[in-house]
């Protein structure tokens, strides 16, 4: 009886140490992949407040003639969101990058300058990362196709922002995160077409980047 029972508790012993080591490496998988981040319509408007207070510190340049910057509008699209703001004299947007931990505060990883207008030159120095964003709707088949670059600049990242709403076809903003990697010029064209079609695009901007 007792070389049964030592036997059985040896078993006992040999499975806990087995269910252990599961654990163990559950728990480990879990902290080498990461967590992907949901956002409820109450995070957002959490962050929609948490942006609107807090502008000056993730706002990329300080406003002109002694104003004050303030939110005018701000689109999400996950974990990012695409803020616009002015001071009374100039406009500008930026693109965020939003992080929620588990008691639901919200903090800006990081923020970008973004540019719309064709007419204003950027100007980096080597690592500095800007973006383009234009309005754009893709149920109409159009989207905006990026041409070559000379080599002062790289195309890192590309997305699509839709308008809020749930309006059909109501478009929205495409995107185009770009990073200075050389001293010299590039002039970044952004063509408005069709990808199957073989006519002169509905529209092309140019941005003109200063890389020192």
């Amino acid at each position: 009886m007792k070389k049964v029972f030592f036997l059985a508790l040896i078993g006992f012993a040999f499975v806990l140490s087995g269910c252990t080591a599961k654990s163990d490496d559950v728990q480990e998988d879990d902290i080498l992949k990461p967590q992907e981040q949901t956002f409820t319509e109450e995070d957002y408007q959490t962050a929609r407040l948490y942006l609107e207070f807090n502008i000056i510190q993730y706002a990329p340049e300080e406003p002109v003639l002694g104003g004050s910057w303030y939110m005018t509008d701000v689109l999400f699209e996950g974990d990012r969101a695409l803020v616009s703001y002015e001071d009374g004299h100039i406009a500008r947007k930026t693109l965020v990058d939003l992080n929620i931990d588990s008691n639901h505060n919200i903090t800006v990883i990081n923020s970008i300058r973004v540019f719309s207008d064709e007419r204003d030159e950027i100007n980096a120095s080597i690592g500095d990362r800007f973006a383009i964003a234009l309005e754009s709707n893709p149920t109409t088949g159009f989207k905006w196709n990026v041409g070559d670059l000379s080599g002062a600049t790289i195309l890192k990242e590309e997305g699509f922002i839709p308008s809020q709403g749930e309006l059909v076809g109501a478009g929205g903003t495409e995107y185009f995160i770009y990073e200075a990697v050389a001293v010299g010029e590039d002039a970044i064209m952004l063509s408005y077409a069709r990808p199957w079609e073989s006519v002169q695009p509905l529209e092309t901007k140019i941005f003109n980047v200063v890389v020192e």
